[in-house]
């Protein structure tokens, strides 16, 4: 697993890699359950950038 002091190393302009919403369920760097957050607040997080559909996955 990639930590997010190893991401940042990798891409020094601060462009860290888009990751599936699994993996980041995974890390254990969500502080909220993810599915109830895009299920109830989808419009509003996809508006401002927080989160992009990338063919099926969120």
């Amino acid at each position: 697993m990639i930590t997010a002091q190893e991401q940042t190393q990798e891409n020094p302009d601060n462009q860290a890699p888009l990751i599936p919403l699994s993996d980041f369920r995974k890390s254990g760097r969500a502080p909220v359950e993810m599915h109830h957050l895009i299920f109830y607040n989808k419009d509003s997080l996809v508006k401002h950038g927080v989160i992009c559909k990338f063919g099926r996955k969120w």
